[in-house]
């Protein structure tokens, strides 16, 4: 019942939130809310339609506030216009996307049997259902291209994460401590194996992200959220963010993921150390190899014998596992090869199955699973998402793009990482790299909006009503004439045509519009 109403509240606090706050901060707010706090594995199963979840219901929450939001004059010197992005390589992975939809759904109508278990083929009702869902998952894309491509609010963002990741280490450390029972005190229900969160005599924190490992790499990427708040902030205030580095890295040691550990341990440095020109050197490698890793691990160019070797002298518990992901992926790559093009589809027609119908792998990295559902069509469209404007902007913009933005590449690249091994891209994962979409669409030359002014939209509006300037996104509106307007109890501080806070006094007793 309090998992329900959690769900049902989400669009409560989000439409407050955006009607008291700045649109940058807002989305920032509702997006990370909801991602970290929301009841995981339930939702309203709709026919034909995409699962109503925390993540389907924060995205179109967002989505249409936001929509609202972005139409005012004032709102639009902040976010780019349209929802489609410009890029044109983008667009092709866009299309990419629909068209391996429908290409599935074609070339997966024929019925699999392995035994007694029988796969049903896709029919046309499939495609739009998987359509939707598609798009949802791309929803923060759309939002964060539109809304957080400017330094300001890419800075917003960050110290929001970092804000949220405070907070959460404390609930962090408590399951630690007390064993990951938050989810189910509260909630009512453990939402995935208890066993796989007891690891070396202790626990691995859950809180309210479904897994151990989804906390740990939220805790390498706080970290690293932390330490390019550090590069980019001076005075005395930066070493309150290099306190935060230390303090995540501690909590992500004690959530005892050995792959978020190390991935934290390669990117940590070169944020710290190293100039943007060999930050943006080593993302886009890693972007590259991520993009082309189906190729790269079908050639045996992938050094996997040296990983195992490495595991296997932590101990025989890392080694086994790792060994058996192996398997899986090896038998998981060797049916996707065999529809290369548009895949296997859904209902785990992907998977391995014996003559009796026994499943006999384990799906848990995401590549393999985008691979053997939609085949090179969907894994280019997904991945293609996310390595491309890594990509971009270091062959177009690597002269002039802020340590802001860098950081942001590398939490994308520690995530990207991370996919090779699991599951789950995530809704703040794609929020990212929207943002970036957005920054190849702005001009180099453009300066970036005041970041006070982000967080405060009325110091912003007070400045453009004293220049003259118009918002650069704005619409041109007709100035009216001046006015008398009798000063008493009866003038109001906000315009009554307008639902959002963002119209003020102007200096002649009239109202801006």
């Amino acid at each position: 019942m309090i998992a329900w109403a959690a769900l049902i509240a989400l669009p409560v606090v989000a439409t407050v939130l955006f009607q008291r706050m700045s649109i940058v901060m807002a989305l920032c707010l509702t997006m990370m809310g909801g991602y970290l706090f929301l009841p995981v594995g339930l939702g309203l199963n709709l026919p034909k339609l995409p699962t109503l979840d925390k993540t389907t219901i924060t995205t179109l929450t967002v989505l249409v506030l936001t929509a609202l939001a972005a139409s005012h004059p004032y709102a639009q010197k902040y976010v780019l216009p349209g929802w489609l992005p410009r890029n044109l390589v983008v667009r092709l992975l866009l299309l990419a996307l629909v068209c391996g939809v429908f290409g599935t759904v074609m070339t997966n109508r024929d019925t699999l049997v392995y035994g007694t278990r029988v796969l049903r083929g896709h029919t046309f009702y499939d495609a739009g259902s998987m359509l939707m869902s598609t798009l949802l998952i791309l929803g923060p894309l759309f939002l964060g291209r539109k809304v957080l491509s400017s330094r300001a609010a890419q800075l917003t963002f960050l110290k929001v994460w970092v804000v949220f990741a405070l907070g959460y280490s404390l609930l962090a450390l408590w399951e630690v401590r007390m064993s990951p029972l938050l989810h189910l005190q509260i909630y009512g229900y453990f939402p995935s194996s208890f066993a796989q969160q007891m690891r070396a005599s202790g626990f691995r924190p859950v809180v309210f992200l479904g897994h151990g490992l989804a906390v740990s790499l939220f805790f390498a990427m706080s970290t690293l959220a932390a330490a390019g708040l550090f590069r980019v902030t001076k005075g005395p205030d930066r070493w309150k963010w290099l306190a935060a580095v230390g303090w995540f890295f501690v909590v992500l040691v004690l959530s005892k993921s050995l792959g978020a550990l190390l991935i934290t341990l390669v990117l940590l440095p070169l944020i710290l150390f190293f100039n943007t020109r060999m930050q943006m050197i080593a993302a886009v490698c890693i972007a590259g190899s991520i993009l082309t890793y189906p190729t790269l691990r079908s050639a045996n160019l992938v050094p996997v014998d040296q990983v195992l070797a490495f595991a296997a002298s932590i101990g025989s518990t890392r080694a086994g596992s790792f060994q058996l992901r192996l398997e899986n992926e090896e038998r998981l790559l060797e049916k996707a090869e065999r529809r290369p093009i548009f895949g296997w589809g859904g209902w785990g027609r992907s998977r391995v199955y014996t003559d009796a119908g026994f499943n006999i792998t384990i799906t848990d990295g995401s590549w393999v699973i985008e691979l053997g559902y939609g085949g090179w069509f969907r894994y280019i469209g997904i991945f293609g998402l996310l390595c491309w404007p890594i990509i971009a902007l270091f062959l177009w913009k690597r002269k002039k793009i802020d340590q802001v933005s860098v950081c942001l590449i590398l939490l994308i690249c520690a995530k990207l990482v991370d996919l090779i091994p699991n599951s789950i891209i995530g809704p703040i994962t794609w929020l990212m790299a929207g943002a970036l979409i957005g920054l190849l669409e702005r001009p180099s030359e453009e300066s970036a909006p005041d970041t006070e002014a982000v967080q405060n939209p009325g110091r912003q509006q007070a400045f453009d009503r004293h220049s003259g300037q118009a918002p650069q996104y704005a619409r041109s509106f007709p100035k009216a004439p001046p006015k008398e307007v009798p000063l008493g109890p009866e003038v109001s501080e906000e315009s009554p045509r307008s639902p959002l806070p963002y119209n003020r006094k102007g200096t002649d007793g009239g109202y801006r519009r």
